[in-house]
């Protein structure tokens, strides 16, 4: 989906990526909402979803958005509660660059280990997006390919 560079996605682009949301928790499709124009989603008429104006969502393909730290953190209980024991994954990305509006821009994923096997997405602190006056959807530059 190339939708940050178009200004619009289709409303099966759009159901299809809150599915894939959904899958990882039942609860985190219905946030991808705020990017969409609140006259569009509301309206199933409109096939094309505009995405919200003065919105700018970072991701690591910006310029100057970087992983920051990467850190395991292991939960140790005593035996007769050993049940309980589990690892986390802290992702956390942030702004590297000098612009004012960006500096303290800061997103950290939260994964659990499952059976010591696979990591679930627990869900994420920090900033979605960033919207008001002065922000747009392609308010950093994208990232060049090598």
């Amino acid at each position: 989906m190339n939708f940050p560079l178009t200004g619009t996605i289709t409303r099966t682009e759009f159901d299809t990526f809150q599915e894939q949301y959904t899958v990882f928790r039942e609860d985190d499709g219905n946030w991808l909402k705020v990017f969409i124009s609140a006259n569009d989603e509301g309206n199933p008429m409109v096939s094309d979803l505009r995405i919200a104006e003065d919105n700018f969502v970072p991701t690591l393909f910006h310029q100057e958005i970087d992983i920051a730290e990467a850190y395991t953190e292991q939960l140790i209980y005593e035996e007769k509660n050993s049940e309980r024991n589990h690892t986390n994954l802290y992702i956390i990305e942030e702004y590297s660059g000098t612009d004012e509006k960006m500096k303290g821009f800061s997103r950290t994923y939260h994964f659990s280990l499952t059976n010591g096997k696979e990591w679930k997405y627990e869900g994420f602190s920090g900033a979605a997006n960033l919207a008001g006056e002065g922000y747009f959807r392609d308010y950093l530059s994208l990232k060049q390919e090598d």
